[in-house]
């Protein structure tokens, strides 16, 4: 009978095991063999008081959490409507070219960054989480300056991710490394 409690516990041990790994195993894999990319945001301009703004520690996603009573809206790489962010949920503009871009999927409808956006819920949290290449290393291998000089830290390039906030623009700034 003590061999199975043992047994049960550390079964139940390796399933915590197994469950951590596999929710913090996948980013170490997200720059396809290429872990030493930094991705951060330096400033958000004008302020945005009461909304998170931040990169996730992989650098894979831009991560925006809008708790306020304003509607955050972001924009694609074409200054499209791409997300909309509120307490209430987050919506996706289908035909914005961002949707294909940044989460890559199939394009079954033109993508058209016209003035009338066709929103779909996709979540009902106040969090939007999304690629955006924009904010990460895209190309193949290292870059140029990374092989020349492998041991010290580079600034690749600056990034910048427009959004609206009640109809301000505002700008999210940030550094790829």
């Amino acid at each position: 009978m003590q061999a199975r409690g043992v047994a049960g516990r550390v079964g139940a041990v390796v399933g915590v095991v197994v469950a951590l790994w596999a929710a913090w195993g996948e980013p170490a894999f997200a720059h396809g063999g290429l872990p030493h990319f930094a991705s951060v945001v330096t400033s958000i301009e004008p302020a945005v008081p009461g909304t998170h703004i931040s990169v996730a520690p992989d650098g894979r996603y831009l991560r925006i959490t809008n708790p306020t009573r304003r509607t955050l809206v972001v924009l694609g790489a074409s200054h499209e409507e791409y997300l909309r962010v509120t307490s209430h949920g987050v919506w996706l503009s289908t035909h914005a070219p961002a949707n294909y871009l940044d989460t890559g999927a199939t394009r079954h409808a033109p993508a058209d960054p016209g003035p009338d956006p066709v929103w779909r819920q996709v979540s009902t949290s106040a969090t939007a989480q999304f690629r955006d290449d924009r904010i990460r290393w895209t190309g193949s291998g290292r870059p140029d300056v990374v092989v020349r000089e492998p041991h010290k830290l580079h600034l690749i390039r600056t990034w910048t991710v427009a959004l609206v906030v009640d109809g301000t623009p505002v700008a999210i700034n940030g550094t790829l490394s």
